[in-house]
């Protein structure tokens, strides 16, 4: 079976930041095949983030760069998504799609674990994603 991943904008950051492709990560961290699912919320974030100076500017077009790839190579799919508060719509689209959300964002895995729904969180000191 496959498992939906859903990609929250922080994971997106920091996959950049640490330089390690997306797909690298979910691998390391899954062993089970996966989709990747970019809500158009995430893209939205990343694109008003880009446009900023200095490095979060820089780290948000390297991840939209990485989404580009990730489309291009058919690992994930671009959802349409309703709504600009980016925490409510992962959850909502979690629960909608039985997917799990994957994240560097503690406030939004208190909250998907309140929602009953599987986390997969990036864990900085070791530069990798757990399953949760």
């Amino acid at each position: 079976m496959t498992v939906k991943v859903i990609v929250d904008t922080s994971l997106l950051l920091c996959s950049s930041q640490v330089g390690k492709h997306l797909r690298q990560l979910l691998e390391d961290a899954l062993d089970e095949p996966f989709e990747v699912i970019i809500p158009s919320v995430v893209v939205n974030e990343l694109r008003g983030l880009a446009t900023s100076r200095g490095r979060r500017g820089l780290l948000a077009r390297i991840a939209m760069n990485e989404v580009d790839y990730i489309l291009s190579q058919g690992i994930g799919k671009l959802v349409e998504t309703a709504g600009n508060q980016t925490d409510i719509v992962l959850l909502r689209l979690a629960k909608d799609m039985n997917a799990c959300i994957a994240t560097a964002d503690m406030r939004l895995k208190r909250e998907a674990a309140a929602a009953r729904i599987t986390t997969i969180v990036y864990v900085k000191s070791k530069k990798t994603l757990i399953k949760s």
